[in-house]
């Protein structure tokens, strides 16, 4: 993926967690920003109701969390 492995190993000195942490951060930001997540989560938010932005949220976060714990579970 645009020479990311190639980097990853050349860096690899035994100790590349906090790489790997760091690249997985920024896969996953990039996921979450994937037209498909925003379609669905807009589309799971968009009411009438005065209080959106707090379902937009919560929503969010136990949305996020879902993600977060099937990844440390893996």
């Amino acid at each position: 993926m645009f020479g990311l492995d190639e980097w990853i190993a050349r860096s690899s000195d035994g100790t590349t967690l906090l790489m790997v942490v760091a690249v997985a951060t920024l896969l996953g930001l990039r996921h979450a920003t994937d037209p498909d997540h925003l379609a669905a989560v807009t589309a799971l938010i968009a009411s009438g109701d005065d209080r959106s932005g707090r379902t937009a949220r919560r929503l969010g976060f136990v949305w996020g969390l879902s993600h977060a714990t099937t990844l440390f579970g893996f």
